[in-house]
């Protein structure tokens, strides 16, 4: 009896350390970095970021929501946050899609603020998801494209394997 009490704290304690090697706050910066990269757009700079089990952590480590957020990435094959601020007139995204290995998948934009289609004035915060039914190989290049312009990604092998999963948190979604 003790034995199987000994090899669950073991146990226990071993996943700890795995979970703390895969959400460690120090890190928070180089996962953002490596699953986020800007897209130019006429009347605005879109920053595009991939979200990931890891890079919702980095964004929202304390937020109760997070889990809802985390069940809708998980629900769709792939998903961004798109963040901006208009610098001029910007708008509307008329077009959005995942281009990988020659295959182009249309998005499902989720409007948040600014990003529902209409043109917006400057200087108003941007902010939606992009959600689209493809799970994106994280070990090949990929581009998203927001209109005319590209937003290119380039996941390194480790970060994809170390930040890249995307698994179903606990809870009941939206």
């Amino acid at each position: 009896m003790k034995l199987r009490f000994v090899i669950a704290l073991v146990c226990m304690g071993l996943a700890s350390l795995a979970h703390a090697e895969t959400s460690n706050p120090a890190d928070d910066a180089r996962v953002l970095k490596e699953f986020s990269t800007n897209a130019t757009v006429p009347g605005a700079v879109l920053q595009l970021t991939l979200l990931t089990n890891r890079s919702m952590d980095a964004l929202w480590r304390d937020d109760a929501a997070r889990n809802t957020l985390g069940i809708e990435v998980f629900n769709s094959g792939t998903s961004f946050l798109v963040t901006g601020k208009s610098s001029g007139k910007f708008g509307p995204v008329t077009g959005v899609a995942l281009v990988q290995d020659g295959k182009s998948t249309p998005a499902k934009i989720v409007n948040v603020s600014n990003l529902n289609g209409t043109e917006v004035p400057s200087g108003q915060k941007i902010l939606g998801l992009l959600e689209f039914s493809s799970k994106v190989d994280l070990t090949k290049p990929f581009t998203v494209v927001v209109n005319d312009s590209s937003a290119k990604f380039s996941v390194t092998r480790d970060a994809a394997e170390r930040w890249g999963a995307v698994t179903r948190p606990p809870g009941q979604g939206f």
